[in-house]
């Protein structure tokens, strides 16, 4: 790891715990326009959700800066968000915790508890305190038409024309603000990339930086949810829109527009973090308790040294965050095949000679075959992340060779992979580069 002490903060750095004050509510009552189109250059019309503040008279009349979120998952879904999620979490807060080692019904219960569903939904929050929120369907989702086409530059262009329409409406100052989870969030940086004019905030939370590399190939190793995720986030579009059937009958548009959809984000709502049945064959190790507030930010790479029986070996690993009474949160993961462990030192991060970014092009001709029983070293990439360890924490990886269902490896990958170790040598040590910073210093 690099010296915390030696990283000095941005200028503008806060500590991820900093708590602002929002302010007092202005506006006690929220009015809501549910599916108002918005035509994009092309002709396509998406769909929008605006809730806006106001009184016993009716919505505000002066104009206010507005919060633009980007969905696929459907803002008819996203409307009832937070009636759901309060239902939910009433019900889920009457079940207990089940004690085993694997996931039962009484967790898979459990899990609205924690308002899983409240960042998909616009915020009320900050509407009643004077802002204008938006829900608008990408273009082939939700109420929007068009064909769904992943993050492509026609969707990106969408975001910067919803940006401009949302500038131009009476009810709004001219200031933008964008926000999201998950598809959103990669949604709100792709807008932000773009700096169209008037975009003055970005809130993204739990985004990807390479989606296909880090959920649906991760390590070379299939992820079987991401087929799943495409069936649930646009499963309404398997019935053809109303103008397709009139014009060129049940096949034409249908089978153009709604059967060639791409790779997709997994949602925290589909694989969660209840990671039982796999921790109970991991092997973990945990450092010492933190003297000092400490932040750990962006990528982080594990380096291991370590043997193999077959030809073949797979490694998945969970970072934790352990709390003093013995609670272990994983915030990040990563996953390897050892055969695809060549690193290309030209796109990889390195600070101060220390790799922190093992970049592996994952392709056959880069591949390295195992000798079985000949010791070896591997580097795996840990998807980047930032999260402060309070005094009295400690820090856990996990490492297992299993990580069903979020990798699934082909039968034929199965029988090179036999059993494998991590060498524990002093000589070839294994650890964990990252880089900290002293959470006393931002």
């Amino acid at each position: 790891m690099t010296d915390p002490l030696a990283a000095g903060p941005h200028e503008s750095a806060v500590r991820p715990d900093t708590r602002f004050d929002i302010g007092p509510v202005r506006y006690p009552k929220l009015y809501a326009g549910n599916t108002i189109p918005i035509r994009m250059s092309d002709g396509v019309l998406l769909s929008a959700d605006v809730l806006r503040p106001g009184d016993a008279n009716g919505p505000a009349a002066e104009p206010l800066p507005a919060i633009v979120n980007f969905t696929a998952y459907n803002k008819m879904f996203n409307r009832h968000a937070t009636r759901w999620n309060n239902s939910l979490r009433c019900l889920a807060g009457r079940v207990e915790p089940s004690d085993r080692t694997r996931t039962t019904r009484r967790d898979v219960l459990r899990t609205p508890a924690g308002g899983i569903l409240e960042p998909f939904a616009i915020n009320r929050t900050a509407v009643r305190r004077g802002y204008v929120g938006l829900m608008v369907d990408v273009r082939g989702t939700g109420s929007s038409t068009g064909a769904w086409d992943f993050f492509s530059s026609r969707e990106q262009l969408d975001y910067a024309e919803v940006v401009r329409w949302v500038r131009e409406q009476p009810w709004c100052d001219g200031r933008v603000a964008v926000t999201g989870v998950s598809y959103g969030a990669i949604a709100a940086l792709h807008t932000a990339a773009q700096r169209p004019e008037g975009l003055e905030a970005v809130f993204a939370i739990e985004a990807g930086e390479n989606p296909p590399r880090e959920l649906g190939l991760t390590g070379g190793v299939p992820t079987p949810g991401m087929a799943l995720w495409i069936l649930a986030v646009n499963g309404g579009k398997l019935i053809p829109a109303l103008p397709g059937l009139l014009r060129e009958g049940v096949a034409g548009q249908f089978l153009r527009s709604r059967l060639t959809q791409r790779s997709g984000w997994l949602g925290r709502a589909v694989h969660g973090n209840d990671d039982r049945r796999n921790e109970a064959t991991a092997v973990t190790f945990t450092s010492a308790p933190f003297d000092r507030d400490t932040i750990l930010t962006g990528p982080m790479n594990l380096h291991l040294h370590a043997e193999a029986d077959g030809t073949d070996a797979f490694w998945s690993i969970t970072v934790c965050d352990v709390h003093p009474d013995g609670t272990s949160l994983p915030f990040t993961r990563g996953a390897l095949l050892s055969s695809l462990r060549h690193t290309d030192s030209a796109t990889s991060y390195y600070v101060a000679d220390e790799l922190l970014f093992p970049h592996h092009p994952l392709t056959a001709d880069s591949a390295l075959p195992l000798s079985p029983g000949t010791p070896f070293d591997i580097d795996i990439e840990i998807n980047p992340t930032e999260i402060l360890l309070r005094t009295g924490h400690r820090l856990r990886i996990a490492v297992s060779r299993t990580s069903f269902p979020r990798h699934l490896l082909p039968t034929w990958r199965k029988r090179q992979i036999t059993g494998q170790t991590v060498v524990l040598d002093p000589a070839r040590p294994s650890y964990l580069s990252f880089q900290a910073v002293d959470a006393r210093t931002v």
